[in-house]
């Protein structure tokens, strides 16, 4: 999967505010597929592209990064 370097997986879910460990403390989910990279600003940090995660559950109010197929 091909997502823009700002694109992840989470803005998609509704667990994205709170609801995992990554959107409420900042740990990666266990067994997830990400790629870590560093974000650039005044202070660098490392982030994650979320690409799959075992705790997605699709938020049908969501912005809709992408376009999902029956079954995805």
């Amino acid at each position: 999967m091909s997502r823009k370097a700002t694109a992840t997986l989470c803005w998609d879910c509704k667990n994205a505010v709170g609801g995992c460990s990554w959107s409420s403390y900042g740990k990666p989910v266990t067994g997830w597929t990400a790629q870590k990279f560093q974000k650039s600003s005044t202070k660098p940090y490392d982030t994650y592209i979320v690409e799959k995660c075992p705790m997605f559950i699709r938020d049908a109010i969501g912005g809709g990064l992408k376009k999902y197929t029956e079954g995805e």
